[in-house]
């Protein structure tokens, strides 16, 4: 099935990241000192809520693509809030990576300054990943080793996209919930919320 993308004149009033961590700590029953457990697979995902929309247009598009999205994947810009990238040439993965935090760049503009907290999604096999930058600046030649979080748990190749100006954020929506709205008397469908979460 095709990727699911909502129109760009349909745009979250809100948004509620979190991290998906399948790590755990050991408490010992003793009281001794308690052990964390790291194990691959974090990931991201968002609770968006949508404004009130008009049953008769935005409305029918908006459930129509939610409820396509349940069956395949939804790919949502994720939210900036103002904050503005910049210029950020064409960057692209320089050094194939299977794995860990370290990703090497090309394509930037020479100097440019990935700050940290900065969110980035990368294309790999058809599929994007979010992470975010832990910060670094990119030498004459617009390259630069930068670390992100969450670790990758994808092999990136060279030349894979990567996208810093509107990263996006692709996977399930509601995984293992309902779709529910709201039909208004005054025609509107209200109380749209949806979560998307990485799929891998």
């Amino acid at each position: 099935m095709a990727l699911i993308s909502l129109p760009s004149n349909l745009v979250p009033n809100g948004a509620s990241p979190f991290l998906l961590d399948f790590g755990s700590v050991l408490t010992p029953y003793n009281g001794g000192p308690t052990q964390r457990i790291n194990r691959l697979g974090m990931r991201i995902g968002a609770r968006f809520s949508m404004p009130p929309l008009r049953s008769q247009d935005d409305g029918l598009v908006l459930i129509s693509r939610l409820m396509q999205a349940k069956a395949d994947r939804l790919l949502i810009d994720w939210p900036l809030l103002g904050f503005d990238p910049g210029p950020v040439g064409t960057p692209l993965v320089r050094v194939a990576v299977a794995g860990g935090t370290t990703l090497q760049l090309k394509g930037l503009p020479a100097g440019k300054v990935l700050k940290e907290g900065q969110p980035v999604s990368v294309i790999a096999g058809g599929r994007r990943y979010f992470h975010f930058f832990n910060g670094a600046t990119a030498n004459g030649s617009g390259d630069v080793t930068v670390s992100v979080w969450p670790p990758m748990r994808a092999a990136f190749a060279v030349n894979d996209v990567v996208e810093i100006a509107q990263p996006k954020l692709e996977g399930h929506v509601l995984p293992g919930d309902e779709l529910t709205w709201e039909m208004t008397i005054n025609h509107m469908f209200e109380g749209i919320s949806f979560s998307v979460v990485e799929a891998a």
